[in-house]
């Protein structure tokens, strides 16, 4: 489902900040002051959402699924600028191109978790989002997606685990585009997000403990996947029902490793997603570490855990706040 733009543009992105990072270097958010348009440009069939026009390889690749639960927001080139106003070459159905990065503010609702994000461009370009402190000039990359190699335009898409909250109270935040040739060459950007309703904090509750006797006590193994329910309290730590109720989204959780073999990493995911990124790394034998992360929630608010490495470990699961 695509959602219109939110109170929090692109203009108040650019104007309260003022400006982004290329190369690791401050630059302004501009408009590309030698932007031209084809006369064939004028006539792209494709052109019209949201006053943006949309290149039809694009359209092409539309076909590409969407994920239940999620929404979802473009970003064709007709919203990007160049950083320092380098002249920006736009091709009816194809895009624009240009030697200097595009950008635009990301503008997504408060609250809301990025999960995903994807583009169609030219071989080898990529996409960043980048974060950074209201009134800071340091930006930081807080996901990514870069097109591999191709023909034309090439669609990449690239799961973001864990998903990143969205504070546009705290944070401002944009997206990049940039290439690893002569020349960037971009037609769509777009983001995944779940728009999560309002945080509910608790205090922490372990819903999962490997270590359970009242279950089947046994270690996740490294190249293993668990599947476990976060409803419900451990039953060796009082069983409450609906720790997390019917109807969430998304969780915050405490992960512990413990009683640790070896060196290996675990992942956690929705029930139905994929394994991206691991939660908490350990190095030895005899460790026990912990780590806070978000996670959104599939069937019935389960998720699964991902073990990798050559070694195992005990797992824990405290609760600390849920989405509805």
């Amino acid at each position: 489902m695509e959602h219109p733009p939110t109170p929090l543009s692109r203009r108040t992105v650019i104007t309260k900040l003022g400006l982004g990072v290329a190369g690791g270097s401050a630059a302004m958010f501009t408009a590309g002051s030698g932007a031209t348009a084809s006369a064939s440009d004028a006539n792209d069939p494709n052109r019209g959402r949201s006053g943006a026009r949309r290149g039809a390889a694009e359209t092409a690749n539309a076909a590409i699924p969407s994920a239940a639960g999620v929404s979802y927001r473009s970003y064709t080139y007709g919203d990007f600028h160049t950083y320092a106003g380098a002249p920006v070459s736009v091709v009816a159905n194809f895009g624009a191109y240009s030697t200097d990065p595009f950008v635009v503010g990301l503008d997504l609702p408060q609250d809301a978790h990025v999960v995903e994000l994807a583009l169609w461009a030219g071989a080898t370009t990529g996409v960043d989002i980048r974060r950074t402190n209201l009134g800071e000039f340091a930006w930081t990359t807080v996901a990514q997606a870069t097109a591999g190699s191709g023909a034309g335009i090439v669609f990449a898409s690239a799961p973001v685990s864990p998903p990143i909250p969205v504070d546009n109270s705290q944070h401002a935040y944009g997206v990049e585009v940039y290439a690893h040739t002569a020349a960037t060459f971009l037609t769509t950007v777009r983001v995944g997000y779940v728009a999560l309703g309002p945080f509910h904090p608790i205090n922490p509750v372990r819903v999962y403990d490997s270590r359970d006797a009242t279950t089947v006590p046994a270690p996740l193994l490294g190249g293993k996947t668990r599947t476990v329910s976060v409803a419900n309290a451990s039953p060796a730590f009082g069983g409450q029902l609906d720790v997390v109720p019917p109807g969430a989204q998304a969780v915050t959780y405490n992960l512990t490793v413990t009683s640790t073999v070896g060196s290996g990493y675990v992942g956690v995911y929705p029930v139905g997603g994929t394994f991206s990124a691991s939660a908490i790394n350990w190095f030895a034998s005899g460790q026990t570490l912990a780590n806070a992360a978000t996670v959104a929630l599939g069937g019935d608010r389960q998720v699964v855990l991902q073990a990798g490495g050559s070694g195992s470990t005990h797992v824990a699961i405290d609760i600390t706040g849920y989405y509805l």
